[in-house]
């Protein structure tokens, strides 16, 4: 273990024993079965043993680094392998078993006894032209992390390229939210929309409590006001920005809206507003699992949002979240859904995908990475609503565009 890990883990074992004294009880039972489950979960990946997807891969390190583990990760053996859900298992930068992750739960220890930024205050709704090109890129936020040109240089480059009004980060800065990799990761090198650039928070921003992304919503994303929520509008359009992070149960795994507040209110007063328009929802968790076969918590959230004005569903859903892109078919939900979580992180070809009836794409061409060689392509969704119409390209990192056709 590196001198500056060893360091973390002193530090952290210090603020799981306040963790201990301070947290609700049951919450402190969840966590400490959590990272006994997590820790289990990578001997298992690592022996070639398991094939279920991990559970919590970014608490996997945390017996090792806080010296409760009876076999340490890192004597297990690490062979990487691509699951086939996509995901990369092996111990290098950004992949599942990455040691690094346990900076997740480091930061979660010390905000989650802290009070989180105010939720809410002055959502904004933005106006759009009437013919405007929208990138969404979910799950960028790595950073430029080694001299070669990465993943996300690349997207960004490609979407640069594209030249559009606006440019949408699906969540996600790693590996916790912190303070500095909220300003390198993601404010810094963010790509930026002729109009407006904007944020949705993830999971990982919420480690630290969202509170270094409310932060720099303010000085870098300033069309937004510090509001983790948002909705952009013209004539035939409504797109609805959800803050899926801030109410998400199980360490922030599972999307969810929270009970009625301020969010719900936003959202029921636009869709009251929508007329004739067309409604496209964002977030950064799933509605549905990776090949589109079972719903979430968040789908039914969400519905019932719409049902609550007399409105079905939106007619159109993107979503971060899952590291591999996926367009499922139109006629298998009830909205056009689309995963674009590939904007950064590693993944490999997922086989899970490629055997759904209900997948029509997914993404399956290498990146010819010479470090990761099981990794393909990254890349974004540019959405171009002209009046009524919508097309929907996926841009790779290579610059090349696949049309998606609903």
């Amino acid at each position: 273990m590196k001198v500056s890990q060893r360091i973390r883990a002193l530090r952290a074992r210090r603020r799981l024993r306040i963790y201990r004294l301070r947290a609700d009880p049951s919450d402190v039972q969840a966590l400490e079965r959590a990272i006994d489950a997590a820790h289990e979960q990578a001997h298992g990946a690592l022996r070639g043993e398991r094939r279920e997807p991990l559970q919590f891969p970014e608490f996997s390190w945390a017996k090792t680094h806080l010296g409760e583990a009876e076999v340490p990760l890192d004597e297990a053996g690490a062979t990487a392998v691509v699951h086939p859900d996509g995901s990369i298992w092996g111990v290098e930068k950004f992949e599942q078993l990455d040691p690094e992750w346990f900076g997740a739960l480091f930061e979660f220890l010390k905000w989650h006894l802290l009070p989180k930024p105010a939720f809410g205050r002055d959502p904004q709704i933005i106006r759009m032209p009437e013919r405007t090109d929208v990138a969404l890129i979910g799950d960028w936020g790595t950073g430029f992390w080694r001299k070669a040109a990465t993943a996300a240089s690349r997207v960004a480059t490609a979407v640069e390229a594209s030249g559009v009004d606006f440019t949408i980060h699906l969540g996600d800065t790693y590996y916790a939210g912190t303070r500095c990799q909220v300003r390198r990761n993601l404010a810094k090198v963010w790509p930026r929309g002729s109009v407006a650039s904007l944020v949705v928070p993830g999971n990982h921003e919420m480690y630290c409590n969202a509170v270094h992304l409310v932060k720099a919503l303010r000085k870098w994303f300033p069309a937004q006001h510090g509001t983790t929520f948002f909705a952009l509008e013209n004539e035939h359009w409504l797109v609805l920005a959800l803050d899926t992070a801030y109410h998400a149960t199980r360490f922030y795994l599972d999307g969810s809206l929270g009970n009625d507040g301020p969010q719900h209110e936003f959202v029921r007063a636009r869709l009251r507003e929508k007329g004739k328009r067309k409604v496209i929802v964002l977030t950064h968790h799933q509605p549905v699992d990776a090949v589109g076969e079972k719903t979430t918590t968040l789908h039914d959230e969400v519905l019932a949002l719409f049902a609550d004005v007399r409105l079905s569903s939106p007619d159109v859903w993107y979503w971060g979240h899952l590291h591999t892109p996926a367009i499922y078919e139109s006629n298998a939900l009830p909205y056009l859904a689309r995963c674009v979580g590939h904007g950064a992180i590693p993944y490999g070809e997922a086989e899970l995908l490629k055997n759904s009836p209900m997948v029509s794409w997914y993404e399956s061409r290498s990146a010819n990475d010479a470090e990761i060689p099981e990794r393909v392509m990254n890349g974004c969704l540019v959405a171009t609503l002209d009046g009524p119409d919508i097309r929907e390209v996926l841009v790779a990192e290579d610059g090349s565009r696949h049309e998606i056709h609903p």
